[in-house]
């Protein structure tokens, strides 16, 4: 059988609130988000329709964290809980003719992401 490499994304907006300043040894924080997860095709030749992702799910997230700074280097763990929301993900891309002149627009419905309910995310960031 044939098999194609694929590939998740998770984008994510957020805003912090810090129990103690940003740049605190220990930095205890909480968090609340927007984002969007989606899955397709990793390798554009294997993709069929490379404006559309296969799934794809916003949601909103919240949760909170620990970070150790030392210095211009923190890190830092992390747990969130996921609220899927606005399924199904809807758009439209652009139809071209041969001479890359737009004839019409595609509109879709893409099959909803499986989102689970608790995310952790350890990371490392460098503090200016």
């Amino acid at each position: 059988g044939t098999s194609f490499e694929m590939i998740n994304v998770d984008g994510n907006i957020y805003l912090q609130g810090h129990l103690f300043k940003y740049r605190s040894v220990l930095d205890p924080f909480l968090e609340i988000g927007l984002g969007r997860m989606s899955k397709d095709y990793r390798n554009a030749a294997d993709d069929p329709d490379e404006d559309a992702p296969l799934l794809a799910s916003y949601y909103w997230d919240v949760g909170g964290g620990l970070g150790v700074n030392i210095g211009s280097l923190g890190l830092f763990l992390k747990g969130l809980y996921n609220i899927k929301i606005g399924d199904p993900v809807t758009g439209s891309y652009n139809l071209y003719d041969t001479n890359g002149n737009v004839i019409g627009q595609q509109e879709y419905n893409l099959e909803a992401y499986p989102i689970s309910n608790l995310k952790f995310i350890f990371g490392a960031k460098i503090i200016f």
